[in-house]
């Protein structure tokens, strides 16, 4: 977390009746190269195709998710000039069973983005 920031402006959660569950995740990055790390747990060795739900709004910023340090998918951007709900195919990956790194660093913004914040509502993993 960079200096002069608590840990709430620099991440935590949001209340939206729009997102999935009532509620996602925020991540207030400032620059290219920050990044926030969700442990997701798997139960069953496997591949999976791993969907992302996000919100959009003008102070987004672009990620790329890396899972246990590979990069996994496209770059997403998550800007737009409204607040919106979506959601991201990145691809399908093989895992073993356990806890998994997935890593969302950002790699830039929308010229016309404000920010580069991220905002995320779910993270899917579909057995394939």
């Amino acid at each position: 977390m960079p200096a002069g920031y608590t840990a709430t402006q620099w991440y935590g959660a949001f209340n939206a009746s729009a997102a999935s569950g009532g509620s996602g995740t925020y991540f207030n990055a400032v620059a290219v190269g920050n990044y926030i790390t969700y442990t997701v747990p798997v139960a069953k060795v496997g591949t999976y195709r791993v969907k992302v739900g996000v919100q959009t709004k003008p102070n987004k910023g672009k990620f790329k998710l890396a899972i246990n340090g590979v990069n996994q998918g496209l770059t997403q951007d998550e800007y737009s000039p409204s607040v919106n709900y979506s959601e991201r195919d990145l691809g399908t990956v093989n895992l073993n069973s356990g806890n998994h790194a997935f890593k969302f660093f950002v790699t830039g913004k929308n010229s016309n983005s404000t920010g580069y914040t991220l905002a995320f509502d779910y993270i899917e993993l579909i057995p394939q």
